[in-house]
This record gives C-alpha cells, sequence and structure tokens, in this order.
C-alpha cells in the first residue's frame, strides 16, 4: 500500500446518484473515487480538473483519494442573495427576445421563487450599433466634402 501525493487529473464520470466517478490522470489511467474521497462541499462534474493523492491498496488496486476541485469546465454563477425568497442562491439565465428578436435580453432569475435578480442586455444589440456607427462616419464625411466644396469654390 503506497501513495502518490498531488497529482492533477479529470474527471471523466462522476454520478452524484449512485456517488462515485473515475478520474483520468496524466499517464491516462483510471482510478475511481467516491463521495467520502471529495474535500469541501462542492462535488464535481465531468470534465472538472482535480487535484488528488492516489492510493494504491491490495492487488495493486488503485484510488484517488483527497479531491480538491482545481477548475471547473463549466463554472457556476455566483451565489446571490434573493430578495423574494430570502435564501442566498446560483440564479438561472432566461433568455427571450424583443418583438422582432433583433435585441436579446437575459434575465437571471431565482430558480425556487422565479424572482428577478438582475437583468443584462436589452436596448440595441452589437450589430445595430455597428450600422448606426457606419451611418453616422458615412453622414460625417458628406458634410466634411460639403465644407470643402464651399470653401474652395463658393468663398473665393
Amino acid at each position: 500500500m503506497s501513495t502518490k501525493h498531488n497529482q492533477k487529473g479529470q474527471v471523466k464520470w462522476f454520478s452524484q446518484e449512485r456517488g462515485y466517478g473515475y478520474i483520468t490522470n496524466n499517464e491516462k489511467k483510471d482510478l475511481y473515487f467516491g463521495v467520502k474521497d471529495i474535500e469541501g462541499a462542492e462535488l464535481p462534474e465531468n470534465g472538472d480538473i482535480v487535484f488528488f493523492t492516489e492510493y494504491i491498496g491490495k492487488e495493486n488496486t488503485s484510488a484517488a483519494t483527497d479531491i480538491k476541485i482545481f477548475e471547473r469546465k463549466n463554472p457556476k454563477l455566483k451565489r446571490v442573495h434573493c430578495k423574494g425568497c430570502e435564501r442566498k442562491v446560483e440564479p438561472k439565465p432566461w433568455y427571450y427576445g424583443g418583438s422582432d428578436y433583433t435585441t436579446v435580453s437575459i434575465v437571471l432569475l431565482c430558480p425556487f421563487c422565479g424572482y428577478r435578480i438582475s437583468k443584462k442586455g436589452g436596448g440595441f444589440n452589437t450589430f445595430a450599433k455597428i450600422i448606426l456607427g457606419v451611418f453616422v462616419l458615412a453622414l460625417s464625411f458628406v458634410f466634411y466634402k460639403i465644407i470643402w466644396f464651399f470653401r474652395n469654390f463658393i468663398v473665393k
């Protein structure tokens, strides 16, 4: 029985219902781990990068222990305080478009009570801003040419 400390690997598969999963280490070897081997309250998800200690037991069976999540594949939103239900929640994004679907807004909702936590987006979208900028630039160029024409031909 021996251990290899401070290894880095990726969660290949993990089932919260069953309480176990597998980590692939840098040597492409799959190591078994259970919920009791995870340090902290957060559970890993498939694709997360983790630090762990490899435990080699009887009959050369390997398992991972002391698992710490290093980097999430899909980072979660920060937990915020919901004024609707007075809980700390992880808001869920809800996307909707305007009547002509040229703008897309994102609203963050509480998953428990549906309280609207914040709104992102709305107004002009990026494409409309580009078109407006090109129009203003073209209009200013036309005015510049008109002024140049008057200075050179009319005023003299």
